[in-house]
């Protein structure tokens, strides 16, 4: 399985980490210390299951996790998340992680053993529920295939170069989110290149031209000396 901790505490992430890597040497495991990252990391995509602390600010309390849950779920994410909470939560909160998108929950302190048992419980349960199973991206009558790389809007078909095709796989994997010049090179292509902005910007108008409809407002819009955005909601089919 890939495996995301989203865990503040490092000794906690590292103990549990540790734990998985050595029950199945197979078992991918990353760790974010905090909910930016987190949401982040989980938003990338490609994570069978989420185990995601409930308080992420020891200091203030804020129960961060329960946004990240529900940012996730807004997304269109689809990750199993084992949400761990605290042992004080009564039952109507764990109903309300529950009803949030939570696939199950545990309290704090567990074992280590039964928490790698129930991600092997839901990982049977639901075993194409991971993220990585998203086959398309639809942004209304756009539609993107990431398997057969076709993209096509309404009933026609849009020819895109390798580099505009994950141009515009990486903005709608990421909506609402402004990306900029660096985190484009360094996600979409995982490139090196010195003048990134104009790389990027002349990608842009071409993918732009080749995915505009009529007079309709761009689908891409531009976050001025930032990078690029697209605005809405991405559906997600498996």
């Amino acid at each position: 399985m890939r495996i995301l901790i989203v865990e503040d505490d490092q000794d906690t992430a590292d103990i549990l980490k540790r734990e998985l890597l050595a029950e199945d040497e197979d078992n991918d495991v990353d760790h974010a210390a905090d909910d930016h990252s987190g949401l982040s990391m989980a938003l990338e995509g490609g994570y069978d299951a989420i185990v995601l602390d409930l308080v992420l600010d020891p200091v203030s309390e804020r129960p961060a996790g329960m946004n990240v849950l529900k940012r996730l779920r807004k997304r269109g994410v689809m990750s199993q998340v084992l949400v761990l909470s605290g042992a004080r939560n009564d039952v109507r909160d764990k109903i309300t992680l529950l009803e949030a998108g939570a696939d199950d929950f545990m309290d704090k302190p567990y074992s280590v053993e039964e928490l790698i048992a129930r991600l092997h419980a839901l990982n049977r349960r639901f075993p194409d529920r991971g993220s990585t199973s998203v086959r398309k991206l639809q942004f209304g009558d756009l539609i993107l295939s990431v398997e057969s790389r076709e993209v096509t809007r309404g009933d026609k078909k849009i020819d895109l170069t390798p580099r505009e095709f994950d141009l515009l796989k990486y903005l709608m994997e990421h909506p609402n989110t402004v990306l900029t010049y660096d985190q484009i090179v360094t996600g979409a292509w995982n490139i090196k290149y010195k003048d990134r902005a104009n790389l990027v910007h002349a990608t842009v108008r071409n993918l732009r031209r080749k995915i505009q409809d009529g007079n309709a407002s761009d689908i891409i819009q531009t976050q001025w000396s930032m990078g690029y955005i697209i605005r809405g909601t991405v559906l997600r089919r498996f």
